[in-house]
């Protein structure tokens, strides 16, 4: 009796598992697709009213993502404190859960985010464009991602319940 419980407590976490993995990749699909909203808006008010960076980043504070607002907060935390916009973007990237390479994409951005306001909208739209094309790269892999996610943590589990009997 003993064991079978045991084997049912260690196929529950096995579930558990890929229960908590699958949350992240949402989470990292949700905050991308959040910050890819922020960027379009910072990049059309840019555009349309040329409205300062720091205002704009104090208006992507009310996003309804909890990571994105809490990294525009940071910013504009630090900008107020007199720390350049480079370096307090840098500074919040970390609480940003996404993939390496759309972090390295919005570092790239954030040493651009400076100049006239050509230059920040164009560089506004290429992180776009490429912040996009990863996106699309994680929604192709993400069935065949789930997949082997789910075949490792069950094999894992069953190879343990196996161990325990």
């Amino acid at each position: 009796m003993l064991n079978v419980i045991g084997s049912l407590c260690v196929l529950l976490g096995g579930l558990l598992c890929r229960q908590t993995v699958m949350s992240e990749r949402r989470r990292c699909r949700m905050t991308l697709d959040g910050m890819l909203l922020s960027l379009r808006q910072i990049s059309e008010e840019i555009r349309l009213s040329r409205t300062p960076l720091p205002d704009l980043f104090a208006v992507c504070t009310g996003a309804d993502q909890p990571d994105i607002k809490a990294f525009f907060q940071t910013i504009v935390f630090q900008l107020r404190s007199g720390t350049s916009v480079a370096e307090t973007w840098k500074n919040a990237l970390p609480l940003l859960p996404l993939t390496q390479p759309c972090l390295a994409i919005l570092d790239e951005l954030g040493q651009c985010l400076h100049g006239d306001e050509e230059a920040v909208t164009k560089a506004l739209s290429l992180a776009v464009q490429r912040l996009n094309r990863e996106r699309d790269i994680l929604e192709q892999n993400r069935a065949q991602a789930d997949q082997r996610l789910t075949a490792l943590t069950l094999s894992a589990a069953a190879l343990l319940v196996i161990l325990f009997i």
